[in-house]
């Protein structure tokens, strides 16, 4: 049975860093397919940069936040955040579903969830961004009424990289 959580648990703890290291190691496969360039020089390996992060991953409460994981059974299979960038505004991040549980509404189902959240922690615009390397996720976001914007200060996007990134936004 697939399941949405919030990260209780040692246990969940454990699966978001393992889920953020799976999905960092791919977006650095997708920047060497993408831009030719490793950027482990610029921003250290998966495991480096989810180490750095965690604590502010683990931050995400409300109502200046929010982290989910998404199981099925015991197995930890995806995640996603969201989390206050300032006055009524907040920011998607990690949008994750392992490769094998991918088209199967899980993205959809975790952004109605983020959204949702959104709402209820009265926040009025969602900002998001997306590497040029993620057609599928861009796809979900334009379906869900998000539109293109201007880079934003508070984006984790790699500077060297704002000229190939979307950036997007939705007033809700």
């Amino acid at each position: 049975m697939i399941d949405f959580v919030t990260i209780k648990t040692d246990q969940d703890k454990t699966a978001f860093v393992k889920l953020n290291i799976e999905y960092f190691e791919w977006v650095w496969d997708q920047f060497i397919e993408s831009f030719n360039t490793d950027v482990i020089p610029l921003i250290g390996t998966p495991e480096e940069y989810v180490e750095n992060n965690k604590e502010e991953f683990f931050s995400y409460f409300p109502p200046k936040g929010i982290c989910y994981l998404i199981r099925d059974g015991d197995n930890y299979i995806g995640m996603g955040a969201l989390r206050k960038i300032k006055e009524g505004i907040c920011e998607i991040k990690r949008m994750y579903v392992k490769s094998s549980y991918r088209g199967k509404g899980l993205g959809k189902s975790l952004l109605d969830k983020l959204t949702d959240d959104a709402k209820n922690f009265g926040f009025s615009k969602i900002y998001l961004d997306v590497g040029p390397y993620n057609i599928a996720a861009q796809g979900l976001y334009k379906k869900f009424g998000f539109i293109q914007r201007e880079p934003y200060p508070e984006t984790e996007a790699p500077k060297e990289f704002l000229e190939h990134w979307t950036f997007m936004e939705k007033e809700i």
